[in-house]
């Protein structure tokens, strides 16, 4: 009968199984505390990044905020030197337009827009403002230029130009073309032939729909080619608030039609003429242009 034999591993050979079968587990284990190293180093060169970032905003941040406060420290010192800066000076303002000029439908000629205007200036900056009302109702750009002459006897230091309204009319028809020629001329007429250099304000038609593009369109023109700021009525017209109602007893007799602007059109004009003009009054009388 035969007996079982038991046969035993070495000790040596065993060790080395057990050898072999712990390098799986160490390449393991390395690959796990690599990744945590990666993933920690990661981590921590991202939180440096972002702190990184974060302080770069926050200095910007800083930077933004003083610079908003200079501005409006500087914006207020304007504001204050603005408010003196006509003081001492007499300021002669000649105005040249058409009925909405000579103030048809204000309900007094304090509230023409030309007065009301001359009213900010004074308010607003302290000018000693001498207002001239050259207005004609019906008037077109070609009766503007007959006034050149006048005008500049009046030595103005501010002139305002309002036509337009009628020249696009059914009862004058001029060309488009020929508006911008005759304004470049009223315009010449007041400076170079003159020998002056008043600051000019240019105003758009008032509210007459398609029949005032073409006449916007070359007042804008001849504004931007010159460099003289063009004040936009015809928005304001556009509001219903801002003319009629008819009926009303006006300050040049007789009452008011749907069409005019106006008290509360009247301000709104001056309103936007004053808020285009005043700083550069500010800057003609703060380099002695305006004495």
């Amino acid at each position: 009968m035969l007996r079982g034999r038991c046969f035993k591993i070495p000790i040596k050979k065993r060790k080395t199984a057990k050898r072999k079968n712990l390098i799986p587990l160490l390449l393991i284990s390395l690959l796990v505390i690599t990744f945590a190293t990666v993933v920690i180093l990661g981590t921590m060169v991202d939180n440096k990044r972002q702190a990184k970032i974060l302080q770069t905003i926050r200095i910007q941040q800083g930077k933004d905020a003083e610079a908003k406060i200079a501005q409006q420290k500087a914006e207020e010192k304007t504001k204050e030197a603005m408010k003196v800066a006509g003081k001492g000076h007499v300021l002669k303002y000649s105005a040249i337009g058409d009925s909405l000029t000579a103030g048809y439908a204000a309900t007094s000629t304090d509230k023409a827009f030309i007065n009301r205007f001359s009213s900010l200036l004074i308010d607003n900056m302290g000018f000693d403002v001498k207002t001239t009302n050259n207005g004609l109702s019906g008037a077109i750009l070609s009766y503007g230029l007959t006034l050149a002459s006048k005008v500049n006897e009046q030595t103005p230091d501010l002139i305002t130009i309002e036509f337009g309204t009628n020249d696009g009319n059914n009862a004058n028809r001029v060309d488009p073309k020929v508006f911008e020629t005759q304004l470049n001329q009223l315009l010449d007429d007041l400076t170079i032939n003159a020998k002056r250099d008043p600051l000019i304000a240019l105003l758009t038609t008032w509210n007459v729909g398609s029949d005032g593009v073409l006449f916007n369109q070359a007042i804008y023109k001849v504004g931007e080619e010159r460099h003289i700021p063009v004040i936009d009525i015809s928005s304001i017209g556009a509001d219903p608030i801002s003319s009629g109602p008819a009926g009303v007893k006006r300050a040049g007799g007789g009452v008011t039609d749907a069409f005019h602007p106006n008290d509360v059109g009247m301000d709104e004009i001056a309103k936007a003429i004053d808020s285009q003009i005043e700083p550069l009054l500010f800057a003609r009388v703060t380099s002695g242009i305006v004495k």
